[in-house]
């Protein structure tokens, strides 16, 4: 498990959240498979992304990241920067591609 310490009014919090992520084989393929659910806060869930991409994701393997982001990618309630922050780190919207969105590569998703 990883933490993630903020500063707050009251002092240091550490968010005891974690992400998991393991290489898998699949038909004579692999990749790394990161899945985790990021916090709300903006400034927590930037920071959470930003550990994911230069963590686990940070690896000359294909990588899959799938989970709850708490991220929209335009507009509404949970619009924060750690979707465009994913998009910017090479990651592709398989969601977006799945509806009809522009052509991504095979090569990350998030």
């Amino acid at each position: 498990m990883n933490g993630l310490t903020a500063p707050t009014p009251v002092g240091p919090v550490t968010v005891p959240h974690a992400w998991i992520a393991a290489d898998v084989m699949a038909l004579g393929k692999t990749f790394r498979f990161v899945t985790t659910h990021l916090e709300t806060q903006p400034d927590v869930q930037a920071a959470q992304g930003t550990e994911l991409v230069q963590g686990p994701a940070a690896t000359f393997l294909p990588v899959v990241i799938a989970g709850d982001f708490n991220a929209a990618t335009a507009g509404g309630p949970d619009r924060t920067q750690t979707y465009g922050n994913m998009i910017a780190a090479g990651f592709l919207d398989d969601w977006a591609k799945v509806n009809q969105a522009e052509g991504h590569s095979q090569e990350k998703s998030c």
